[in-house]
């Protein structure tokens, strides 16, 4: 907390300043003005939570300060003027300005201190309060990017597409568990280049117009518009079935060609799901409907229907013969939701053929059993063990008709993804936070904002962080400053105050009371 004091007489600003420092601790900074300019000067740079000011200096008076303040929109500032003079024009006009206190001079101590004290307790209540409004705030307009987020992690294959995977991410973003009972229509825009990509754009700007364009459209103020970018030029919306009907949601499309794409220089392809699905099912059906736009590129736009799965998704046009090598390479990229499809498409080319036999079945089977323990192997001992115990509680005859083949191969490749996503993450999450501190010393971090960077809840971050390091990452923030911080001041060509911004310290005592409190010294004796 900072405290400002402004008199133009130096000994009553020097016996204040006393006064203040016996009576409290709490003050971080206490700053002297001895005119207005001054003091003008000090809230350009500083966060002034409590000034004590005279009324009456040469120059410009305290209420011109404080209306100057006031202006300026700095109403945080809790204001106690001080005056010799009784005068109902200066308490009117200090009542106006939303002044907390006026006092008499020659005020008394206990007067002084007890006005103070007030003072401090109105700006605690005054800062918690806006800390709740700015968490609120932050929250209602985060909701929107972690649910957007998470529907992303769902669509690229980040967590797992098993129903229990989603409800468990939901708990630890606290987002809205029903959205995961919900089914969804899927739209997929693609915005196809014509000549410039962004017509004198920048992406990031075409894409947030572009984005807040498709809420507007394709929503309404009742709901959360989630617009996510499955691939670059190419957004998905799912929407709730209660939200439009499918027609509906055509004639949108058909709207949407006629009133907002002229605006765009390049052309727009909409594809619409053939019906409502779940979210678990939002990664295989993201996939396929990306492959049914990859074969729709003709320059015009276009509103499209998707058909149902085809034989020509198979590689190489081998119709019988499993892709083994190519579905090994998937696996092995973590493509789990193209694999699907892949799998789903062969299975359909199977049961087409009039010559497939429950041979046939337990062929594919057994080959497709084989492919994932190879892989699973090379992972590490850890997630091979978690599969082969997960395929030793699923064990049966899966290969008695196409229905279960494919439903067993759903499970099979979710609890694969699972295994080998368990066995990586805390230590590539803990690797990722250490590396972003590293390299970003200098910026203002918090616990937050490096937990949004690995898409985890404040709360979960910190725990895992603390399992794998032994220190809470604020601790650990601090000590890799330090750390910098005394690689510099040993090579002796920067002053003590760069070295305490460039690692990250808002202020050089700040940064001598942590140096000192790690290393025993300070800096000064540090570098000598």
């Amino acid at each position: 907390m900072n405290i400002l004091l402004v008199d133009d007489e130096y000994y009553n600003i020097e016996s204040l300043e006393k006064k203040i420092e016996a009576y409290f601790d709490v003050f971080e900074h206490i700053f002297c003005a001895y005119s207005k300019e001054q003091a003008l000067r000090y809230f350009e740079d500083n966060v002034i939570d409590i000034m004590i000011c005279d009324i009456e200096m040469p120059g410009g008076s305290g209420l011109e300060l404080l209306e100057q303040i006031r202006i300026r929109n700095n109403n945080q500032t809790i204001c106690i003027f001080l005056t010799a003079f009784a005068r109902f024009e200066y308490a009117s006009k200090a009542l106006k300005l939303s002044s907390f206190d006026y006092l008499l001079k020659p005020v008394k101590d206990e007067t002084l201190r007890l006005s103070v004290q007030r003072a401090i307790d109105e700006r605690r209540k005054k800062s918690l309060e806006e800390e709740n409004a700015e968490m609120a705030a932050f929250w209602k307009e985060g909701e929107l990017y972690l649910t957007e987020q998470l529907w992303s992690d769902v669509i690229h294959g980040n967590i797992a597409g098993s129903k229990a995977g989603i409800e468990r991410e939901l708990h630890l973003r606290k987002l809205d568990g029903k959205i995961v009972d919900k089914q969804y229509f899927f739209l997929m825009i693609y915005s196809m280049p014509n000549g410039e990509l962004y017509n004198h754009m920048s992406k990031e700007l075409y894409n947030f117009t572009l984005k807040n364009i498709l809420r507007d459209f394709f929503y309404t103020e009742e709901v959360m518009p989630v617009v996510i970018e499955a691939a670059d030029r190419i957004y998905l919306l799912p929407i709730d079935r209660k939200l439009f009907s499918r027609a509906e949601l055509l004639e949108r499309c058909n709207n949407a060609v006629l009133e907002f794409v002229p605006f765009y220089k390049n052309y727009f392809i909409f594809l619409l799901s053939d019906r409502p699905y779940c979210m678990e099912e939002a990664a295989e059906i993201t996939e396929y409907m990306k492959k049914e736009i990859a074969l729709n590129v003709v320059p015009q736009n276009k509103v499209l229907e998707l058909r149902t799965v085809e034989s020509s998704l198979l590689p190489g046009g081998q119709r019988h013969e499993m892709p083994l090598k190519r579905w090994e390479n998937l696996v092995w990229q973590k493509k789990t939701g193209e694999m699907k499809l892949e799998v789903k498409s062969y299975l359909k080319v199977l049961e087409a053929d009039p010559s497939t036999n429950a041979k046939t079945l337990s062929e594919f089977y057994y080959g497709f059993m084989q492919l994932l323990h190879v892989t699973i192997s090379s992972v590490g001992e850890t997630a091979s063990e978690r599969f082969n115990k997960y395929l030793s509680q699923h064990s049966g005859t899966p290969y008695t008709s196409f229905e279960l083949l494919w439903e067993w191969c759903v499970s099979v490749l979710n609890a694969y993804e699972e295994c080998v996503k368990d066995n990586s993450d805390n230590d590539a999450i803990v690797a990722t936070v250490k590396r972003y501190i590293k390299e970003h010393l200098a910026e203002d971090m918090n616990r937050e904002a490096l937990a949004a960077l690995v898409y985890l809840h404040p709360d979960y971050l910190s725990h895992v962080f603390k399992n794998k390091t032994g220190t809470s990452v604020t601790n650990y923030i601090i000590s890799e400053r330090i750390n910098e911080a005394k690689r510099l001041l040993l090579k002796g060509n920067q002053s003590i105050r760069d070295i305490a911004i460039s690692c990250g310290f808002q202020s050089v005592p700040y940064f001598s009371k942590q140096f000192k409190k790690a290393t025993g010294v300070s800096p000064r004796d540090f570098k000598r």
